[in-house]
């Protein structure tokens, strides 16, 4: 009688063990999903935010281009959104900046632009584009053609119209477009220089 008391008594504690097992492997799917809800929603809420902190952005820019006028220079900050650049379009297809002005025989390059500069028939653009780390990575290396940083560009951008015929976007002021990352500007403490000189539009980056 003694043992079968005994057995009645292990076998619920067993159960009740097992209850709380089951109970605990329960509780954490719950919060590891509730994480993942929240670590989604979070990811859209940030995605959102920084389109926004572009936009103003963007827009301060060309307000900041609109004022200049021609021989004159003017500074302009830009912190963010981290993992974004500023690009000027168009590019060369196929062709490395450095070379975008290149044409084989009597055939010149395709001309690339995003797809927002194109559906809106914008000759000329400037963009802040979220890229990728690689591409980030590749572009600090000095290693990148037109069209990996079109994909950038069309996958997650704000794009506005110059309307100067002539213009750069270069972090050296060299005379071809390249990228100018928003992280290396607030790593080196560095701001955007724009510059307008004999009908052209210069964007370059400075102390």
């Amino acid at each position: 009688m003694v043992n079968m008391q005994m057995f009645k008594m292990n076998k619920k504690g067993s159960n009740i063990l097992q209850d709380n097992v089951y109970g605990s492997i329960i509780a954490v799917l719950g919060i590891s999903i509730l994480l993942l809800l929240l670590w989604g929603l979070w990811g859209i809420f940030s995605s959102n935010n920084d389109l926004k902190r572009a936009d103003k952005q963007m827009d301060n820019l060309i307000n900041e281009i609109n004022s200049i006028k021609q021989g004159e220079t003017k500074d302009f900050i830009l912190l963010y959104p981290s993992g974004w650049a500023l690009t000027g379009w168009p590019h060369k297809k196929g062709i490395y900046a450095i070379a975008e002005t290149i044409t084989f025989g009597a055939i010149e390059a395709e001309e690339l632009k995003p797809n927002y500069c194109k559906e809106n028939n914008l000759k000329n653009c400037v963009c802040l584009c979220y890229f990728s780390s690689n591409l980030l990575e590749q572009i600090k290396n000095n290693r990148f053609g037109s069209e990996g940083v079109l994909e950038g560009c069309n996958e997650k951008s704000v794009c506005r119209e110059i309307t100067e015929n002539e213009f750069t976007v270069n972090p050296y002021g060299f005379n071809f477009h390249y990228p100018i990352l928003v992280d290396n500007l607030v790593e080196n403490g560095e701001h955007l220089t724009i510059k307008k000189e004999e009908n052209k539009l210069i964007i370059s980056s400075g102390k």
